[in-house]
């Protein structure tokens, strides 16, 4: 495998639950003797996250809960409240340790992809 990819899409961090499991908690333990392109976009930046710390089941877990259990935004949040939320998911996610376990995994290296919409797309 030359590349790990993974495509954004809130709905698949749980549909892929079980699929992520195996592959980052199992079949993604083999030792490589070279690098691998870990590239997402959105959540699948946040899949492939778990997959660069040392326990990528638990990083899940903790993912998945913060995804259902940790969101809670008012009847009509703002870029601000969004941000602040999802930030806090995101350090869940990571735990105590998992942005440097992510940074130090020896094979894996986690590319972010992101977008900045223009025109009709741009956000106010």
């Amino acid at each position: 495998m030359d590349a790990l990819y993974a495509a954004s899409g809130g709905a698949k961090w749980l549909v892929l639950a079980g699929l992520d499991r195996f592959l980052f908690g199992d079949w993604l333990r083999g030792a490589r003797t070279r690098p691998l392109p870990a590239i997402g976009s959105s959540i699948g930046s946040w899949r492939l996250a778990c997959a660069a710390q040392t326990d990528p089941v638990a990083a899940l877990d903790r993912g998945h809960d913060g995804y259902i259990f940790g969101q809670e935004y008012s009847v009509k949040p703002d870029a601000r409240e969004i941000s602040t939320v999802s930030a806090a998911l995101l350090d869940r996610l990571l735990g105590a340790t998992g942005a440097s376990e992510v940074m130090a995994h020896p094979f894996l290296r986690l590319h972010i992809v992101t977008a900045r919409g223009h025109g009709l797309t741009a956000t106010t």
